[in-house]
């Protein structure tokens, strides 16, 4: 492989979020007047006792500092003041919602039945699926309107969807669905990659002769390695994968879903993780072909 030396880190791309974002909104969704939302205090971030000291720091920073109205632009700028403030998530919410969870309906009439949902928040990380690479760019992009942020649980064979959408230039949560895993669109790619995921024993069966790899050198700090690896390097290279629960952001309408191409995106926040995954289908099934770390 070839070997290159590399002074550059990764910054956290929810930490750009932030930053950019400074944030709270003070206006609703759809056609409510104008209404001033009240400060927070630290008893508003609710962790889940999951997330760590940076993390829970993050999240009251975004919860405190004063947002512009730019916030409104990108889709992400939004959501992470959204994850982290329940008086967002009240204003920016558009009620009733209903939804059916196990064959239960669900009612959240108004603000006041709002509990915070903090989403992949103390998780710390967070991923994004395309079907071509141009799709990459779609977060970037001030002309996406509608957004839906999954969360994929394999074990329940489930996966919940906030749908978002921007009105009038302000982005909403419109809608809340439930449904089975064989109901989602993309279904196949995402059972075989949390089979991929999970199955450390096989993992290399899945994947291609030769992988393209651009990563952190195992024996060299500070130094990025470039080049293909073969199967059975990859033990040395393989970056932590999410598997059977985690969040997914689909920006835009699904579609191209019949194309050969995954591409799969972790990204972290505050924690430096950030790595793209290329899978290509073979056959009647897929096979890793790239990761940069």
């Amino acid at each position: 492989m070839k070997k290159r030396c590399s002074s550059n880190f990764f910054l956290p791309v929810a930490l750009v979020a932030t930053m950019v974002c400074c944030l709270l909104m003070t206006t609703g969704c759809m056609e409510r007047a104008p209404k001033a939302i009240d400060s927070l205090d630290a008893d508003t971030i609710d962790m889940s006792g999951k997330g760590e000291t940076n993390l829970d720091s993050l999240s009251q920073l975004i919860s405190q500092a004063p947002m512009p109205t730019a916030a409104d632009e990108l889709f992400d700028d939004f959501f992470f003041n959204y994850a982290a403030n329940i008086n967002v998530q009240k204003a920016r919410t558009i009620f009733p919602v209903v939804y059916e969870d196990n064959g239960l309906e669900v009612l959240i009439e108004k603000k006041s039945d709002w509990k915070r949902e903090s989403f992949f928040i103390a998780d710390g990380y967070y991923t994004i699926i395309c079907q071509t690479k141009n799709q990459m760019n779609l977060p970037s992009d001030t002309t996406v309107n509608e957004v839906v942020v999954q969360k994929l649980s394999f074990p329940d064979n489930e996966v919940k969807e906030w749908k978002f959408q921007r009105i009038r230039g302000k982005w909403c949560m419109r809608t809340i669905d439930v449904k089975e895993l064989s109901e989602e669109p993309d279904h196949e790619f995402l059972e075989f990659y949390n089979e991929f995921a999970t199955d450390t024993l096989n993992q290399e069966n899945y994947l291609a002769k030769y992988v393209t790899f651009t990563g952190p050198d195992p024996d060299e700090e500070f130094s990025t390695l470039e080049g293909d690896i073969m199967r059975e390097q990859w033990p040395m290279f393989k970056p932590w994968l999410p598997q059977n629960v985690f969040y997914c952001i689909r920006y835009g309408k699904q579609k191209n879903l019949n194309s050969d191409k995954r591409y799969f995106l972790i990204r972290g926040i505050s924690n430096g993780i950030q790595t793209d995954l290329v899978f290509m289908r073979k056959g009647n099934s897929w096979a890793l072909i790239k990761v940069e770390a």
